[in-house]
């Protein structure tokens, strides 16, 4: 759980950054995606997972993939070393026999974007 609440404030920072573009308000979808990520992983694996979140998204919907540059920002903060990777789906698939590790990593940061993101005003978004 420290890893976790050590996580919050960069989880923070990056949301505000990559989904809020540069401000606290953040499309309501988000916040579905974002606790929907660890259920996908749970259920279908983290490569699957990754593969569908990094998606484009379809006309009318949010782009899934700031997600992943989200989560991809918060586990290079857990390892330093992770930031020579370009994404996360190459850092994954470059670790693929140390999946496990890697994959702790990304549910740490998710579990910290979760909570994070409840920071953030929550904005309908304009028909």
């Amino acid at each position: 759980m420290k890893k976790v609440e050590s996580l919050i404030p960069g989880a923070i920072e990056s949301i505000k950054k990559i989904i809020g573009n540069g401000n606290y308000t953040v499309p309501k979808e988000y916040n579905g995606y974002i606790n929907s990520f660890g259920i996908s992983v749970r259920q279908s694996g983290l490569i699957p997972a990754l593969a569908f979140y990094s998606k484009k998204a379809k006309a009318g919907e949010e782009n899934r993939t700031k997600i992943l540059d989200v989560l991809f920002e918060l586990v290079k903060i857990l390892k330093t070393d992770y930031s020579k990777y370009k994404n996360l789906l190459v850092l994954v698939l470059e670790n693929i026999t140390h999946i496990e590790v890697v994959q702790k990593d990304i549910l740490t940061a998710a579990i910290a974007a979760k909570l994070a993101i409840r920071v953030f005003k929550q904005e309908e978004k304009a028909s």
